[in-house]
């Protein structure tokens, strides 16, 4: 009985021991589980390295508080373990630090473009209002007449310069989106900020879109065809970058996203069809007065039809004359404009495919050719001895043809 009465109470406290402590190893387990969950989800949502760098102090000081029960952990989280808990969370938190310092560079690029479009902007800004006013002054001037072309001339400087500030605003735009494109090496671009709408470089290219079309529209005689030529280059490049950085650009600047991309969408097809009707109409001018006579265009396939046409026709012209070619002066004043004018001057400063692609001229060269070799008037020295010639030939006939008569009379 004594026995038992030493016995009993010892095994209730051997219970009670076993209980708590497999109590305090649940706590420590439920707390280890807590801790790390929690953690993860401040890496997942943190949004700055600063945070990152918070966390991984956080992750430091849980590892040195559970390090020493990582045998009831391990056997808690089994087939896992308590480092590969500790290794899976830093992991995730050194991916999203590289993550987060890509954003970081990025948004730095992009307030540098920012900065970089608003000073263009701003200089833009001041040449349409010195264009607009030396517009203005020319047309309601009652100066001499040099007067009126030193007007004309800054005006044409004017408007050369605005276009130059925005193919340099163009290869901004342009260098900095391949800069990203060269950091992030892939990586999901996120928008992590906010900015304001005037400086939001979608807002400024909207602007300077709307500037273009109102300028573009003018139909000012004072521009000559080199004028629309490149305003319908700069029309293009514009395009074309905003092709290439639209959708990065609408990811991370665009709210609501449908809204931007549809509007600048429909803002720079306007400006296309004007640009490109304005230039044609120059085109067509300059070949007026140049008298090269040609069918009517208003785009790249009808303007190298009429060329070909015109050529075809001068050709055929060329083959029905013989010791005289009326046609050759003709062909002299279109093979001067296609090769000093086209080829030389206009060509270089347009991109690729907007007057005419490579197969077209190349196809044109070679009918000018054909058409010279036709059109080239026989040198009047070999005129004259082809004359000579007949007429020897005649009077050889007739000597041989009264020779003969005189003989059968004989």
């Amino acid at each position: 009985m004594k026995k038992l009465t030493v016995i009993l109470p010892a095994l209730i406290m051997l219970i009670l021991g076993s209980v708590m402590a497999q109590e305090s190893d649940y706590e420590i387990v439920e707390e280890f589980r807590l801790n790390t969950d929690q953690l993860e989800q401040k890496i997942q949502n943190a949004i700055t390295t600063t945070q990152i760098q918070l966390i991984e102090q956080e992750l430091d000081s849980l590892e040195q508080a559970f390090d020493k029960h990582s045998s009831i952990i391990n056997h808690a989280v089994y087939p896992a373990t308590y480092s590969k808990e500790i290794e899976n969370l830093r992991a995730a938190l050194i991916n999203n630090e590289h993550r987060l310092y890509l954003i970081e560079n990025q948004r730095e690029q992009l307030f540098d473009l920012s900065n970089q479009v608003m000073a263009h902007r701003a200089e833009i800004n001041r040449l349409y209002t010195q264009v607009d006013s030396l517009n203005q002054e020319i047309t309601y001037s009652q100066a001499s007449e040099a007067r009126l072309s030193e007007l004309v001339s800054n005006y044409r400087k004017s408007v050369e310069e605005r276009d130059r500030l925005l193919f340099g605003m163009i290869d901004s735009l342009l260098v900095t989106h391949q800069k990203i494109q060269s950091s992030t090496k892939g990586e999901q671009q996120l928008s992590i900020y906010t900015i304001e709408d005037r400086d939001n470089p979608l807002g400024m290219i909207q602007h300077l879109i709307d500037q273009n079309i109102e300028a573009t529209h003018a139909n000012n005689a004072m521009l000559s065809v080199n004028d629309h030529l490149r305003m319908r280059a700069l029309q293009v490049q514009f395009e074309r970058t905003w092709d290439q950085i639209k959708d990065d650009f609408i990811a991370i600047y665009g709210e609501p996203e449908e809204q931007w991309e549809a509007r600048i969408d429909t803002s720079l097809k306007q400006w296309r069809m004007i640009a490109s009707k304005k230039m044609w109409q120059s085109v067509d001018q300059y070949l007026a007065h140049h008298q090269i006579d040609v069918d009517a265009f208003d785009n790249t396939q009808s303007f190298y039809s009429a060329m070909d046409t015109f050529i075809a026709e001068g050709h055929e012209l060329s083959k029905e004359e013989f010791l005289v070619s009326d046609s050759y002066q003709q062909f002299v004043e279109f093979e001067k404009f296609w090769n000093e004018t086209f080829k030389t001057r206009w060509m270089p400063k347009m991109p690729e495919g907007v007057l005419l692609n490579e197969e077209q001229i190349a196809t044109i060269d070679v009918a000018i050719t054909n058409w010279e070799e036709t059109a080239r008037p026989i040198h009047p020295m070999l005129a004259a001895l082809l004359a000579l010639t007949v007429v020897s030939l005649t009077g050889f006939v007739l000597v041989m043809f009264k020779s003969g008569k005189a003989s059968k009379k004989g």
